[in-house]
């Protein structure tokens, strides 16, 4: 696959999927004992993170933007060839001019807020909401809507961006087997406070 986008977040979860008390719980630190609390929500949060990078998905809602070089068209030949065959092995139909897949990373995809563009004027434009249609998935996707394209943009980087909602939902939400996995890294991290030196015990 071209590497052709980024993404950036723009609104973190507005909790985490597994709570200070769930976390306690399972380190078997006492309620009562709120030493080490601050310490334990960080952990919590980069277990998180690290169990999203780890699988490609989104947990708790959050918000994201994506960045792409472009709008994906079918030219035979051209540079976007790549995108047809990538989505003909995944076993989505042919696109064509009139109907080309922008994949959203980070399932499960529950909204796109906004489309934005720079037309060939690099001038900033705001796609129609009735100008696409949003496919949940997983993966999730965009595409044109009926008997409608994507509209040509400035040559270069970051020329096209996609703000959308991620996540499951609430915490409560999230899946077991996610939470506890999420549980096992705390538990790495609080152990091992240090850091590791490879070839030592």
């Amino acid at each position: 696959m071209s590497q052709d986008f980024h993404t950036e977040p723009v609104a973190d979860p507005a909790e985490e999927p597994v709570s200070l008390a769930e976390a306690k719980k399972h380190l078997r630190v006492p309620d009562e004992l709120t030493d080490d609390d601050e310490l334990i929500a960080g952990q919590i949060a980069a277990a998180r993170q690290r169990c999203e990078v780890e699988v490609k998905r989104a947990f708790v809602t959050q918000t994201w933007d994506l960045y792409l070089d472009g709008f994906p068209r079918f030219a035979p030949g051209g540079e976007a060839l790549w995108y047809v065959l990538r989505n003909l092995q995944r076993g989505y139909p042919p696109t064509t001019g009139r109907e080309s897949t922008v994949e959203i990373p980070r399932p499960p995809l529950q909204s796109v807020e906004w489309i934005k563009y720079l037309d060939p004027a690099g001038v900033e434009q705001t796609l129609d909401p009735s100008s696409y249609r949003v496919l949940p998935g997983p993966p999730g996707r965009v595409v044109p809507a009926a008997n409608r394209c994507w509209p040509a943009t400035l040559c270069g980087p970051d020329v096209v961006t996609v703000r959308f909602v991620a996540g499951y939902g609430g915490a409560a939400a999230v899946p077991a087997h996610v939470k506890a996995a999420i549980k096992l890294f705390v538990g790495d991290l609080y152990e091992h406070r240090e850091s590791y030196v490879v070839g030592q015990a």
